[in-house]
């Protein structure tokens, strides 16, 4: 789970790593595994036209095309309602990265109970795929330095393997974007934090 305030820059990120595991595209310093295809499934807007016009913007500036391994799902049932279709089109498409935006929609209409917590990451690993899982903050979080977690119940750190908290500043041209490693199940967590920046051109380009 990456997890951030609105406007953070969550989904560009989300959207780069993608890419990077796709087609090899430079992501920062990071070695991003590589992955025949990934499903982004969009709870944010729900429309494949503003999923496209996001990543034109990264086609713009000479990320390579994923074509069709990339695909794209607009979501209207939570994730554990929809979970079997979900599992039909991993299947069918041979996905084995799946990007979930975001968590507190894709739990359904009380996205702050254990409950919603504990079904929707259980549907999410019960797909079998990698999944990368943008969240948003609670409203308190940062406020005294603290760090809450991802929106909604505890399980929703306790039951991920790995979560990363990103905090962004904009500068002249874009913003920069930082990752704090905050929990890992498997290996020691990353101490350092990483940082991106990402640039916006004039006619919509991101790099």
């Amino acid at each position: 789970i990456v997890y951030g305030d609105g406007g953070a820059g969550k989904g560009f990120w989300g959207l780069a790593l993608t890419l990077a595991a796709i087609t090899g595209h430079p992501f920062g310093d990071w070695a991003v595994r590589a992955c025949r295809r990934a499903l982004w499934l969009d709870w944010e807007y729900g429309t494949a036209a503003s999923f496209r016009h996001r990543l034109w913007g990264f086609l713009e500036t000479g990320t390579p095309d994923p074509g069709d391994r990339l695909r794209y799902l607009g979501m209207t049932q939570g994730a554990h309602e929809a979970a079997g279709a979900i599992r039909r089109e991993l299947s069918r498409h041979q996905v084995d990265l799946v990007v979930v935006d975001s968590l507190a929609p894709a739990a359904g209409p009380e996205p702050e109970t254990a409950s919603a917590a504990v079904q929707t990451l259980r549907a999410i690993c019960a797909w079998g795929v990698t999944a990368l899982v943008i969240a948003h903050v609670p409203k308190a979080d940062g406020e005294g330095g603290h760090d809450f977690g991802p929106y909604g119940s505890v399980f929703n750190k306790n039951l991920a393997r790995s979560t990363i908290r990103l905090t962004s500043e904009p500068d002249d041209e874009g913003m920069i974007v930082t990752c704090t490693h905050r929990k890992a199940n498997e290996g020691p967590r990353v101490k350092e934090p990483a940082g991106f920046r990402f640039l916006f051109g004039g006619s919509g380009g991101v790099m």
